[in-house]
């Protein structure tokens, strides 16, 4: 058995225990293991699952044994190919949205080897593709626009006009002091921000952007939390 197969067999061996919240009786090769003190459980009573395997699409294949992206059909989540269910199709009518595997129907079907898929619940439900590899570029927009308004309209302390301008002044300079270019309305590269961008972002974060707040867990709001870390960071 390789490294990389036995550092799995060990992980799902601990991800067991962990799940059944009891102190492990043997190890991960069946050899037994003293108990120690007489309460037999691990944590007080607590237990943890695994709830997510979060890694890039690159990391998916070659770790956890999924398809690469870079297949005819390389997608692990639904059918979707670059022929007859194209993965290209993004409207409401698309034909991979019907194909989307469910958990244990994708257990069955694909036998996935490695020892992570053995534990109670993981699946490929369980692997998350990353944000950046997997987005829509057409969301970028949107995100920002969120990410600005959210700012704007709450984060910040003045009123909303003042808190607009000390942002896209800040954000000027930012990208300026980075010597950062940007493309606008197909003119040449500048360092620094144009008036067309200003009024895109100015108009997209009041107009284009509902204004509903988000719960902590929701994947919207750890979206506009790491873009407003990157701004910030931007600043710093």
């Amino acid at each position: 058995m390789g490294t990389r197969a036995v550092f799995f067999k060990r992980l799902c061996h601990s991800y067991y225990w962990l799940y059944v919240g009891l102190k492990p009786t043997h190890d991960a090769d069946m050899v037994e293991l003293p108990v120690e003190g007489d309460d037999p459980q691990l944590a007080g009573g607590w237990c943890g699952t695994l709830f997510a395997l979060c890694q890039d699409l690159e990391a998916l294949a070659e770790e956890l044994g999924l398809k690469s992206h870079t297949q005819t059909d390389g997608c692990n989540w639904c059918h979707s190919n670059e022929s007859s269910t194209p993965w290209i199709h993004l409207h409401k009518g698309a034909k991979w949205l019907t194909t989307v595997w469910k958990g244990r129907q994708w257990l069955a079907r694909m036998r996935p080897t490695n020892a992570l898929f053995n534990l109670v619940g993981v699946t490929i439900t369980t692997a998350a593709p990353d944000w950046m590899h997997n987005k829509h570029i057409g969301t970028d927009h949107y995100v920002y626009a969120a990410v600005i308004k959210y700012l704007v309209h709450y984060l910040m302390p003045q009123t909303i006009e003042e808190n607009n301008v000390v942002f896209f002044e800040q954000l000027n300079v930012a990208y300026k002091d980075r010597r950062i270019y940007m493309l606008s309305h197909g003119s040449p590269c500048t360092r620094h921000i144009t008036y067309h961008t200003f009024v895109k972002f100015k108009t997209m974060s009041r107009q284009m952007v509902p204004s509903t707040g988000f719960s902590l867990g929701s994947p919207r709001f750890t979206i506009k939390v790491m873009f407003i870390q990157s701004y910030l960071a931007l600043l710093l």
